[in-house]
């Protein structure tokens, strides 16, 4: 009877401590750690299923509460606990809140891996589905691969998050899915889509009475507006956000950790030639600590003005600023990748294991064998594509002078022998025969050395095979299966892979071209394709298509392009010009 009495105690309470623990959902640091000090003090006493649900339970309100996990040591024990007697539900939920210990630690990999262990745990098609917390675990999974730049994975992820939230009847959150979207479409420069799912989750907030929420999805979609010089449409967004996000005080001054968006306001008053107002906002970037976007905005500001003074000034400031950011760059990456692939954590969790310790082993030492495999087949590459291009520039220097020898005979024998016999003219015709080889294969040489005169650099540029297939593409064009039948595919946009592949062209055939526009900071994302197109001769018609926009937009591109690079005011000269760098 004391046994059962006090099995009853400890029973109640667990109960009791698992409430207090539900009921921690807002940020409550020191309750989550004063629960957690009381929980190791009595959890001896509970039964094992009690304490893994415990474990879950106070796991759960501390990640609502933004408490951060610092230890997996009792996830652990709960996941593999759940997965042995636990519901769908729970063994999806044990592993989420793994995952998130992870994610606090700085342990990305394992936070994934825990994540899309959570999703095969989950069971979709059961009335009884944990809907809000499969859509959380690809919440988070999305908010990884955004840190990432992993753009596929993340709208995929994103996508997910949203149906599973409104599977949930979560609104908000279902919306908030969407909008998440728009980010990862920017970074694809999809300017259609941006546009499209902008405007889509703005209706959706709006239909469910969220006004701000719904004035606030503009900041991207204004940044692609005024990316292709789309001043309309950016001025009705910007209106829209500026208006009714609540952002804004009665002075016009944005929330603080907004301020970014006055580089749109400062770029949309350049684009219009108001370079008095541009200034404005580009200092008050400067004084919110954006000093790279700040003084770049003020350098594009003077050279409009051509005021040389504050030109050479700003381009110093903004020198030293982009110098800073370099630095910090590097410095987070290197921080970033050590706190994502920390091995001493891996090799301590496989310590854990000994049989996973085992094979762990053998992949690092097959990993060792490969990186040295690796290496070893690089070096032979490369000393054998030195070998091969030894091989033909000796090829190319004896063809030169067996060309150089035959001209000079040629031309000998033509004075010393008659031309009216005709065996002397079959000589003739066998020497000059024997002299267009030579030169034939002296142009195949240049070539694969890269030794080309400017013709034959313009030939190679306009016949190669990106350019044949973004003209292809760039209009409607028949394609067959592999049954033969023809079918018409539609003209459609260049995807960033795409205008990179063209850009690495010119690196190869015309370097020069590349590094002059890349010193040209004043081009915008859109000037610099269109500046890519026109030096092979692309109409405008077939530039819109392949950019996503209007006929318009890239005529005033070429414009601006003509007016930046060479103080043209049409754009009539602009492909010579761009053929003279």
């Amino acid at each position: 009877m004391l046994t059962l009495m006090a099995s009853c105690g400890h029973r109640h309470e667990a109960d009791v401590m698992l409430g207090q623990a539900d009921s921690l959902t807002v940020a409550q640091p020191d309750s989550a750690y004063r629960l957690l000090s009381e929980a190791d003090s009595l959890q001896r006493h509970w039964r094992k299923a009690d304490r893994m649900r415990y474990v879950i339970a106070l796991a759960k309100a501390m990640n609502k509460a933004d408490v951060p996990l610092t230890t997996v040591s009792g996830l652990t024990e709960a996941v593999g606990y759940f997965d042995g007697h636990g519901s769908a539900n729970e063994r999806m939920r044990a592993h989420y809140l793994l995952g998130c210990a992870f994610r606090d630690m700085g342990e990305a990999p394992l936070a994934v891996k825990c994540f899309y262990e959570a999703i095969d745990c989950a069971d979709v098609h059961s009335q009884d589905c944990d809907y809000i917390t499969l859509s959380h675990v690809y919440g988070q999974m999305g908010e990884i691969f955004t840190a990432q730049r992993l753009t596929h994975m993340q709208i995929e992820a994103y996508k997910k998050y949203s149906l599973y939230a409104q599977k949930a009847g979560n609104t908000y959150e279902y919306i908030r899915g969407i909008e998440c979207l728009v980010q990862p479409y920017y970074q694809l420069n999809d300017t259609a889509k941006v546009f499209e799912v902008t405007e889509q989750a703005r209706r959706l907030y709006l239909q469910h009475g969220m006004k701000q929420e719904a004035a606030r999805v503009y900041p991207t979609a204004i940044t692609m507006a005024l990316n292709g010089e789309l001043w309309k449409k950016a001025y009705g967004m910007m209106h829209i956000y500026e208006t009714l996000s609540g952002l804004f005080d009665r002075q016009g001054n944005i929330s603080k950790g907004h301020e970014l968006y006055y580089q749109s306001q400062g770029r949309y008053h350049l684009g219009l030639h108001h370079p008095d107002s541009a200034a404005s906002y580009f200092r008050k970037l400067v004084s919110a600590n954006y000093r790279l976007e700040g003084y770049r905005g003020l350098l594009q500001t003077f050279i409009q003005l051509h005021n040389t003074d504050s030109v050479i000034h700003y381009s110093r400031l903004y020198e030293r600023a982009l110098d800073l950011f370099v630095r910090n760059m590097e410095t987070e990456a290197t921080q970033h990748a050590a706190a994502l692939y920390n091995y001493a954590r891996v090799e301590e969790i496989a310590k854990a294991k000994s049989s996973e310790a085992r094979r762990n082993r053998r992949i690092i030492y097959a990993g060792i064998v490969g990186i040295g495999m690796g290496a070893f087949g690089l070096l032979l590459r490369g000393k054998k594509r030195r070998k091969e291009r030894k091989r033909l520039q000796d090829a190319y220097a004896a063809t030169q002078q067996d060309l150089t020898a035959a001209q000079h005979e040629l031309s000998y024998l033509r004075q010393a022998l008659p031309q009216q016999e005709e065996e002397a003219r079959q000589f003739l015709t066998a020497k000059e025969q024997r002299i267009a080889e030579l030169e034939t294969a002296i142009t195949n040489y240049r070539t694969q050395l890269g030794i080309l005169d400017v013709a034959q650099r313009e030939e190679c540029l306009k016949n190669n095979d990106i350019v044949k297939h973004l003209r292809t593409i760039g209009q409607p064009h028949f394609v067959e299966d592999k049954n033969g039948r023809r079918r018409l595919l539609p003209p459609r946009t260049a995807s960033e892979r795409e205008f990179d592949t063209l850009r690495k062209l010119f690196k190869k055939y015309h370097l020069s071209f590349v590094l002059f526009l890349d010193s040209t900071p004043a081009l915008t994302r859109l000037e610099y394709k269109v500046c890519l197109l026109s030096r092979v001769d692309f109409m405008t018609k077939e530039m819109s298509t392949l950019l996503g926009s209007s006929d318009q937009a890239v005529s005033n591109a070429r414009t601006s392009i003509a007016r930046k690079l060479f103080q043209l005011s049409k754009a009539s000269e602009l492909n010579s010009k761009l053929k003279e760098v």
